[in-house]
Formats: structure tokens, sequence, C-alpha cells
């Protein structure tokens, strides 16, 4: 996977942040961390994220991103993001030190010709 961030320029940003040791550990499955067909991001952070929140505390985390804040979410860190109002951002994905093998495991598998070149 790769790390990112994401500097907020204008408007307001809704983060939900699940922490992998709720997956890992089985507390929350990866079906239930994702939005489902036909449910709307806005729902599923009305709904989805205030119960697992509630059956887990400790390892979701909601933030709202106001202007000139930047977000970092590291590799690995499962996120959903939600525009609350218009928004103007600047975002950047990249592959640290400590995430090269990982990705570079993955560029192998999913885009064999570029691996190659690279």
């Amino acid at each position: 996977g790769t790390s990112a961030w994401n500097a907020l320029l204008q408007g307001k940003k809704r983060w939900a942040f699940l922490h992998p040791r709720a997956i890992d550990e089985g507390r929350i499955s990866k079906t239930e961390a994702e939005v489902p067909p036909g449910m709307s991001l806005a729902d599923w952070f009305r709904c989805t994220v205030p119960a697992l929140q509630k059956r887990c505390p400790d390892d979701v985390l909601e933030y709202v991103q106001e202007e000139g804040e930047i977000m970092y979410v590291p590799a690995g860190i499962w996120h959903g993001v939600l525009n609350v109002t218009d928004t103007v951002a600047v975002t950047q994905n990249f592959v640290g030190p400590w995430e090269l093998e990982g990705s570079f495991r993955s560029l192998v598998q999913y885009r064999p010709c570029l691996a190659h070149d690279w």
C-alpha cells in the first residue's frame, strides 16, 4: 500500500479511520467496513460509523478536517472520506521506504509491465 497526505484548501471533509487490528483480530469484518451497494457514503457515515464506534471505540476514529489542515494517512490504515461541503484539496500518495517491498509486490502482481520497467 501507499501512504498519503491531503491538504484542504477550502471546505470541510469528514474522515473515518479504522485501525487494522480491528479487522486482523476479527472484531470488524472487511465487509462491515465497506460501503455496501445501494448505500450512499453519507448514510454509511450516519449509520455504520457510529455502530462500529460503539462496538470498537478504540479502533474507529472520526475527524472533521478544516481549511488549512493536512491529514496524513499511513499505509495500511483503512479510511473513508466524505466531503461535508464543496472542497478544494491537494493530495498525494507515496511509497515510503518502509512500504517499498509490499508496494513492489503489488505492482508485479497487478502491473507486471510497469514493474519490469521500474
